[in-house]
């Protein structure tokens, strides 16, 4: 995260699961940040370490010619899935995910939902974080009904995996 100004934090207590070839190992996430806007797009960011990784991440990319974002794909659980997909309520985000494992490898999902409303890059009012933790809680997208379709195609994509 050099260089970044991280402006918002929200404590949520998740899973990252990452594939690597077929292989899936499970992370916790203990917060998500507002990173700001990152190519256009108001941006979350969720960072995890799997320093155990690395050696098997380089086996199966670096020696065979491969990317390590092609190598790993990455899903979430239900929960953390759905506080990610609520921001989709309001404005087209990127979702970043970092893991450390020996080296960075950043993934980066930009669903392909029509834009928002201003708010996105506004410091994240607490509408924003409570329609967040509403759909953390009670899997609920309801802060905008006009959205939610859009919603709940996020939750899904993030679920299924990116």
């Amino acid at each position: 995260m050099d260089g970044i100004e991280i402006r918002s934090r929200a404590t949520v207590s998740g899973v990252l699961y990452i594939e690597i070839d077929g292989v899936v190992v499970e992370r916790q996430i203990d917060a998500v940040h507002y990173w700001g806007m990152h190519g256009g797009r108001p941006s979350l960011y969720v960072g995890v370490e799997a320093p155990d990784l690395g050696a098997y991440l380089k086996e199966r990319s670096i020696w065979l010619n491969r990317w390590f974002g092609d190598v790993v794909k990455i899903r979430l659980d239900n929960r953390t899935a759905a506080f990610l997909a609520a921001f989709a309520l309001f404005d087209q985000f990127n979702y970043i995910f970092e893991i450390g494992a020996g080296m960075v490898v950043r993934k980066v999902y930009r669903p392909e939902i029509p834009g928002g409303c201003i708010w996105a890059d506004v410091g994240l009012p607490d509408f924003m974080w409570e329609a967040a933790y509403s759909a953390y809680h009670f899997k609920k997208f309801d802060a905008r009904p006009e959205r939610e379709k859009y919603a709940v195609e996020v939750y899904e994509q993030l679920k299924k995996g990116v």
